[in-house]
């Protein structure tokens, strides 16, 4: 107790040395110099608090403007990739058509063919019961039964059916495709569809000769294929005293086509010459 009160004591008296000196000072020495000097070791301190907040409120800010500026940026950026992607995918589509179609006009262009229309095969699907491909355009791109659907160069079947929209094609593997064939040094013959993506090729004499890997071409003999086109690959040989029992592959893998072009029925006119 008796220290604190001393320590209150000499606390006092500073104070009031202090007062008594500054009074002193402001009576007999006016002087703003001196003041000014005086209160500079009170306001250095309220100075530095007020220059470091001041800095840090503007560092504060800054950084927000910054942050917001970057989120701006990386808003707008986002829709720029946005954009991008929609015109790559665009850009995507009409290279998957180009590449789908070209190989298709160039063919159109090698043959003499008056009337050809290109289709888009919507569904193709092969079983015990039938193989058959649904393109895209019926009845309101003139379509009509019996028409020739081709890819390329080779037969890919007939339409069996024509829909307001739509129209179903019997494959060369379906048993209701029966084209008439010549395959091998002359040898002429009947493909049938068999289902199930198979096809065969029926009375080549046996004295013909026929290997694995020949083209079966449609002879045009028949009432609804036209002459020239490829029918399929002779894929196996079986011979007996008669005949050749062949074994064809179609020439193209069917399921894996995109588009296809109809030939309609009596406009075809095709150079051999082309072959």
């Amino acid at each position: 107790m008796e220290l604190r009160q001393e320590i209150r004591f000499w606390l006092l008296r500073v104070f009031y040395i202090s007062f008594f000196l500054f009074i002193i000072n402001r009576i007999f020495f006016v002087s703003s110099g001196m003041t000014e000097h005086v209160i500079s070791f009170f306001s250095y301190p309220f100075l530095k608090v007020h220059n470091n907040i001041s800095k840090s409120l503007k560092n504060n800010s800054d950084y927000k403007k910054t942050i917001d500026d970057l989120y701006r940026q990386i808003d707008g950026m986002i829709i720029y990739q946005e954009l991008l992607k929609e015109h790559l995918a665009q850009l995507e589509a009409q290279q998957i058509f180009i590449r789908q179609t070209r190989e298709l006009i160039e063919f159109q262009e090698r043959y003499n063919c008056e009337t050809m229309s290109l289709a888009k095969v919507l569904l193709q699907y092969s079983c015990a019961q039938e193989d058959v491909m649904f393109i895209d355009g019926g009845k309101n791109k003139g379509y009509a039964h019996d028409d020739i659907v081709i890819y390329k160069n080779a037969l890919i079947g007939r339409i069996i059916e024509v829909y307001p929209w739509y129209s179903k094609v019997a494959c060369v593997t379906d048993q209701r495709c029966k084209i008439s064939t010549i395959v091998g040094t002359d040898g002429h013959g009947i493909s049938s569809g068999k289902n199930n993506n198979r096809l065969e090729l029926d009375f080549i004499p046996h004295y013909k000769l026929v290997s694995i890997g020949d083209l079966a071409v449609s002879s045009g003999n028949g009432l609804v294929f036209p002459q020239g086109f490829v029918v399929g690959i002779v894929q196996s040989v079986t011979t007996d005293l008669v005949a050749h029992k062949i074994s064809l592959k179609p020439f193209f893998e069917l399921s894996e086509i995109s588009y296809v072009y109809v030939l309609f029925k009596g406009d075809v006119v095709f150079s051999p010459d082309t072959l």
